[in-house]
């Protein structure tokens, strides 16, 4: 099983709160592989260079999204990159005998108790 996230990302920054290094140390510490996406046009502050960093170091890819059909693939083609198995769990459903002889047991030792103050009685 891999571990994946999704950077939607339209390239600007809105003030980091973890460095980058940082963020990436994390990221390959634990084995997360980081699928790009850059949102809108390149004209803008879109900055595919740096986008494309992140994901080959994390060893996912980079993929431009220009609209919302494009993006509709994008995250197609990284579920076919991505597919695993998930497994179903296996219950087991385990049944105990032991009341049986229990029950015949302790039924005998009530039989038991009652033969011995019967003989007292007597």
């Amino acid at each position: 099983k891999s571990r994946v996230m999704i950077l939607l990302t339209d390239g600007k920054s809105r003030g980091d709160n973890i460095p980058f290094d940082v963020a990436m140390k994390l990221v390959k510490q634990n084995g997360i592989k980081v699928y790009t996406v850059g949102i809108g046009s390149e004209a803008g502050e879109f900055n595919e260079k740096h986008l494309r960093e992140i994901a080959k170091s994390s060893g996912g890819a980079f993929f431009h999204a220009t609209d919302e059909e494009t993006l509709k693939k994008i995250y197609e083609k990284i579920d076919r990159l991505e597919k695993s198995t998930l497994e179903n769990p296996t219950f087991i459903k385990k049944r105990y005998y032991y009341e049986y002889p229990l029950f015949f047991a302790f039924l005998s030792l009530l039989f038991y108790t009652y033969l011995l103050n019967r003989r007292g009685m007597a």
